[in-house]
Formats: C-alpha cells, sequence, structure tokens
C-alpha cells in the first residue's frame, strides 16, 4: 500500500514539474514574439501580436484553471491568491 502512495506522489511530482516546464515554455514563446514584435513592420507586427495574445489567453487559462486550484490546496494563504487571481484577471 505504500509504495502506491509513494508511486502516486512521485507521479504527481512529475507531472507538477511537466506543468511548470510548459508555463516556462509559455513565457519563453511569448518573450520571443514580443522580441520579433520590437523588430517586425507593417502588418506583420499585427500578426505578431494577434498570436501572442492568443498565447497569453491560453496561458492565462490554464494557470487559472490548473495552477491556481493546485496551490490553494496546498497553502493557507487565501488572501495571497486572491491578490493572485485578481492581479491575473487585470
Amino acid at each position: 500500500m505504500a509504495w502506491g502512495g509513494e508511486r502516486n506522489s512521485w507521479a504527481r511530482a512529475k507531472g507538477e514539474r511537466k506543468v511548470i516546464e510548459m508555463l516556462k515554455d509559455d513565457h519563453r514563446k511569448v518573450k520571443g514574439l514580443l522580441d520579433e514584435f520590437d523588430s517586425a513592420e507593417g502588418s506583420e507586427r499585427g500578426e505578431i501580436a494577434a498570436t501572442a495574445i492568443m498565447e497569453l489567453v491560453i496561458h492565462a487559462e490554464l494557470e487559472e484553471k490548473l495552477i491556481y486550484p493546485a496551490i490553494s490546496q496546498e497553502i493557507e494563504e487565501d488572501d495571497m491568491m486572491n491578490d493572485a487571481i485578481e492581479e491575473h484577471a487585470v
């Protein structure tokens, strides 16, 4: 029975690392798009901006639906989480 608990903890930790890496990849992707935007001209800027906005919307939804609830379950800082959720919405 204990081994199953350890296995679940290991799987959860591995999944958490995967999610964190995905979020970091999202940050790098958007930063790259913003760098491209700076050097782009004309309609290309609009296309890059639209892509960056789409990436940010997806990223925000993942954080709000997966990350924030998981963090809320693990910490007892309701005020901090409420502030983070409110700031994220802005």
